[in-house]
């Protein structure tokens, strides 16, 4: 599974160090991605993203997207 950065570069290390404290996960850190080894599920990945996502205040800014295993963000128009 896997976590594509490539919308939300800036915040990129923000949210690798949530989801170290939160989940409790392993990770390995690419250039514009985030490759997950542990096994969990994507509707829990997801939610805590939006966690992520709404303390930054970044909520209104991003959608999450998911396909095949792989979750990225598109820049919402507003």
């Amino acid at each position: 599974m896997k976590i594509e950065l490539k919308a939300l570069q800036d915040a990129k290390k923000a949210l690798a160090d949530f989801l170290k404290e939160k989940m409790n996960i392993e990770f390995k850190e690419q250039e514009d991605e985030i490759i997950i080894d542990t096994e969990i599920g994507m509707d829990q990945l997801k939610t805590y993203i939006k966690k992520f996502l709404y303390r930054e205040g970044l909520r209104e800014r991003y959608k999450i997207r998911v396909n095949k295993g792989t979750l990225s963000f598109k820049e919402t128009k507003s």
